[in-house]
């Protein structure tokens, strides 16, 4: 059983496509300047967090552990990203 759950987890990468993930339930951003949503968020299997281009739902999911996750949100709030607006 270990085996099957590695083997599992080692398929799940960035660049997998949505489709791969039919029990995911995408939800979209909030911001949306022109109305039309763009980033979708997802739980995914193995403790991970998926994130995709809602214009492209089928197309490529970017795959992030919470931690890391957590990491990028904490450097926004900081202003880490400040240099670039």
């Amino acid at each position: 059983m270990m085996l099957v759950l590695v083997q599992q987890a080692m398929l799940q990468h960035n660049g997998t496509h949505a489709t791969d993930f039919p029990d995911a339930e995408w939800i979209p951003t909030t911001y949306r300047p022109d109305l039309v949503p763009c980033v979708e968020v997802a739980e995914l299997p193995h403790a991970t967090i998926g994130i995709r281009n809602s214009r492209y739902p089928m197309g490529p999911v970017l795959i992030y552990r919470h931690d890391e996750i957590a990491a990028h949100i904490a450097y926004v709030k900081a202003g880490g990203l400040d240099h670039l607006l």
